[in-house]
């Protein structure tokens, strides 16, 4: 996700996008296998978690700019 600030900052959108896109899902892959080997309801609640605050905004800002 740095990489796509970056990217913006240099007036590089293209890049930006790409970059976002790679973010979102490389969160959805980890998620995913983080979900299929959740053992307790601490698990359920990180991947709640990363789901809320890493997933969704990454998601909301490809939206929002694409």
């Amino acid at each position: 996700m740095a990489q796509a600030g970056a990217a913006f900052k240099e007036g590089q959108a293209g890049d930006a996008l790409e970059q976002l896109e790679n973010a979102l899902l490389a969160m959805r892959e980890a998620l995913e296998a983080y979900a299929a080997i959740a053992a307790d309801n601490s698990d359920r609640g990180a991947v709640a978690a990363l789901n809320e605050y890493c997933y969704r905004p990454i998601r909301t800002k490809l939206e929002e700019l694409g």
